[in-house]
Protein backbone atom coordinates (compact mmCIF):
# COMPACT_ATOMS: atom_id res chain seq x y z
CA UNK A 1 0.00 0.00 0.00
CA UNK A 2 1.38 3.41 -0.91
CA UNK A 3 1.93 6.24 1.58
CA UNK A 4 -1.06 8.15 0.15
CA UNK A 5 -3.41 5.16 0.56
CA UNK A 6 -2.16 4.55 4.12
CA UNK A 7 -2.73 8.20 5.07
CA UNK A 8 -6.20 8.18 3.50
CA UNK A 9 -7.09 4.96 5.33
CA UNK A 10 -5.96 6.42 8.66
CA UNK A 11 -7.99 9.61 8.13
CA UNK A 12 -11.14 7.66 7.20
CA UNK A 13 -10.70 5.36 10.22
CA UNK A 14 -10.24 8.31 12.59
CA UNK A 15 -13.30 10.03 11.12
CA UNK A 16 -15.51 6.96 11.54
CA UNK A 17 -14.19 6.37 15.06
CA UNK A 18 -14.92 9.92 16.18
CA UNK A 19 -18.35 10.03 14.53
CA UNK A 20 -19.51 6.80 16.16
CA UNK A 21 -17.81 7.30 19.53
CA UNK A 22 -19.06 10.81 20.17
CA UNK A 23 -22.57 10.57 18.75
CA UNK A 24 -24.17 11.11 22.17
CA UNK A 25 -25.38 14.44 23.52
CA UNK A 26 -22.73 16.59 25.17
CA UNK A 27 -24.38 18.24 28.20
CA UNK A 28 -21.27 18.49 30.40
CA UNK A 29 -20.77 21.98 31.85
CA UNK A 30 -17.50 21.47 33.81
CA UNK A 31 -14.68 18.94 34.00
CA UNK A 32 -12.55 17.12 31.46
CA UNK A 33 -13.15 18.00 27.81
CA UNK A 34 -11.59 16.28 24.88
CA UNK A 35 -11.80 17.56 21.32
CA UNK A 36 -10.77 15.86 18.09
CA UNK A 37 -10.55 18.24 15.12
CA UNK A 38 -10.18 17.36 11.46
CA UNK A 39 -9.57 20.01 8.88
CA UNK A 40 -7.93 21.33 5.80
CA UNK A 41 -6.17 24.58 5.00
CA UNK A 42 -4.84 26.44 1.99
CA UNK A 43 -1.62 28.45 2.16
CA UNK A 44 -1.92 32.12 1.33
CA UNK A 45 0.79 33.41 -1.07
CA UNK A 46 2.93 30.27 -0.70
CA UNK A 47 2.93 27.72 -3.49
CA UNK A 48 5.31 25.05 -2.15
CA UNK A 49 2.56 23.07 -0.40
CA UNK A 50 -0.84 24.21 -1.70
CA UNK A 51 -3.04 22.27 0.76
CA UNK A 52 -2.66 21.05 4.35
CA UNK A 53 -4.69 18.36 6.06
CA UNK A 54 -4.88 18.52 9.86
CA UNK A 55 -5.78 16.23 12.74
CA UNK A 56 -5.68 17.65 16.29
CA UNK A 57 -6.25 16.01 19.69
CA UNK A 58 -6.98 18.44 22.53
CA UNK A 59 -7.22 17.43 26.18
CA UNK A 60 -8.47 20.13 28.49
CA UNK A 61 -10.61 21.27 31.33
CA UNK A 62 -13.96 23.00 30.98
CA UNK A 63 -14.09 25.59 33.79
CA UNK A 64 -17.71 26.53 33.09
CA UNK A 65 -20.09 26.25 30.11
CA UNK A 66 -18.29 29.13 28.39
CA UNK A 67 -14.51 28.68 28.88
CA UNK A 68 -12.12 25.77 28.48
CA UNK A 69 -8.34 25.48 28.32
CA UNK A 70 -6.17 22.53 27.36
CA UNK A 71 -3.08 21.08 25.74
CA UNK A 72 -3.15 19.80 22.19
CA UNK A 73 -1.05 17.84 19.78
CA UNK A 74 -1.68 17.22 16.13
CA UNK A 75 -0.31 16.58 12.72
CA UNK A 76 -0.36 18.82 9.66
CA UNK A 77 0.50 17.22 6.36
CA UNK A 78 0.89 18.47 2.83
CA UNK A 79 -1.17 16.50 0.35
CA UNK A 80 1.25 17.47 -2.42
CA UNK A 81 4.36 16.10 -0.72
CA UNK A 82 3.07 13.11 1.32
CA UNK A 83 6.05 11.00 2.36
CA UNK A 84 8.58 13.70 1.49
CA UNK A 85 11.04 14.94 4.10
CA UNK A 86 9.16 18.18 4.90
CA UNK A 87 5.58 16.97 4.37
CA UNK A 88 4.65 16.53 8.06
CA UNK A 89 4.50 19.12 10.85
CA UNK A 90 3.69 18.08 14.45
CA UNK A 91 2.35 20.99 16.56
CA UNK A 92 2.26 21.00 20.38
CA UNK A 93 0.24 23.87 21.83
CA UNK A 94 -1.92 25.40 24.54
CA UNK A 95 -5.58 25.71 23.52
CA UNK A 96 -8.07 28.38 24.73
CA UNK A 97 -11.73 28.12 23.78
CA UNK A 98 -14.69 30.40 24.54
CA UNK A 99 -18.27 29.33 23.74
CA UNK A 100 -20.83 32.10 23.47
CA UNK A 101 -23.66 29.85 24.61
CA UNK A 102 -26.78 32.01 24.60
CA UNK A 103 -29.24 29.21 25.24
CA UNK A 104 -30.00 28.78 21.54
CA UNK A 105 -29.54 25.47 19.68
CA UNK A 106 -26.67 26.94 17.62
CA UNK A 107 -24.09 29.30 19.14
CA UNK A 108 -20.65 30.70 18.17
CA UNK A 109 -17.21 29.88 19.57
CA UNK A 110 -13.69 31.33 19.34
CA UNK A 111 -10.53 29.24 19.77
CA UNK A 112 -6.82 30.08 19.93
CA UNK A 113 -3.86 27.68 19.84
CA UNK A 114 -0.35 28.90 20.69
CA UNK A 115 2.74 26.73 20.66
CA UNK A 116 5.59 25.16 18.78
CA UNK A 117 5.72 22.68 15.93
CA UNK A 118 8.35 20.19 14.89
CA UNK A 119 9.22 19.44 11.26
CA UNK A 120 12.31 17.59 10.00
CA UNK A 121 14.38 18.42 13.07
CA UNK A 122 13.50 22.12 13.22
CA UNK A 123 11.15 23.96 15.56
CA UNK A 124 8.53 26.40 14.33
CA UNK A 125 6.36 28.91 16.18
CA UNK A 126 2.65 28.35 15.56
CA UNK A 127 -0.43 30.48 16.19
CA UNK A 128 -3.89 29.27 15.19
CA UNK A 129 -7.21 31.11 15.51
CA UNK A 130 -10.59 29.72 14.64
CA UNK A 131 -14.19 30.73 15.01
CA UNK A 132 -17.33 28.89 14.16
CA UNK A 133 -20.52 27.39 15.47
CA UNK A 134 -21.41 24.71 18.01
CA UNK A 135 -24.63 22.78 18.30
CA UNK A 136 -26.21 22.56 21.77
CA UNK A 137 -27.49 18.98 21.45
CA UNK A 138 -24.51 17.64 19.52
CA UNK A 139 -20.77 17.26 20.16
CA UNK A 140 -20.01 18.66 16.69
CA UNK A 141 -18.57 22.10 15.93
CA UNK A 142 -17.72 23.60 12.54
CA UNK A 143 -15.31 26.48 12.06
CA UNK A 144 -13.10 28.66 9.90
CA UNK A 145 -9.45 28.81 10.86
CA UNK A 146 -6.39 30.92 10.25
CA UNK A 147 -2.89 29.78 11.07
CA UNK A 148 0.52 31.45 11.16
CA UNK A 149 3.76 29.49 11.08
CA UNK A 150 7.13 31.16 11.54
CA UNK A 151 9.58 29.13 9.42
CA UNK A 152 13.16 30.46 9.66
CA UNK A 153 11.89 34.02 10.11
CA UNK A 154 9.46 33.71 7.20
CA UNK A 155 5.78 34.05 8.15
CA UNK A 156 3.51 31.55 6.38
CA UNK A 157 -0.27 32.02 6.65
CA UNK A 158 -3.06 29.59 5.89
CA UNK A 159 -6.85 29.67 6.03
CA UNK A 160 -9.12 26.66 6.21
CA UNK A 161 -12.11 24.78 7.57
CA UNK A 162 -12.32 22.37 10.49
CA UNK A 163 -14.85 20.10 12.12
CA UNK A 164 -14.55 19.22 15.79
CA UNK A 165 -15.98 16.46 17.98
CA UNK A 166 -16.17 17.13 21.75
CA UNK A 167 -16.36 14.45 24.39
Amino acid sequence: MSITKKTGTIIVALSLFTLTSFAQENKKTTGYQGIVELGGAKFVKYERAPFLGTVDFINGYKFNPLFSMGIGVGILFSTKDIGAKDSYIVPLYVNFRVNFDSGHKVFPYIQTKLGIAFASGIQLAIMHHSFGICFKESPISIGLSGEMLDIHGMHVNSIGLNIGFSF
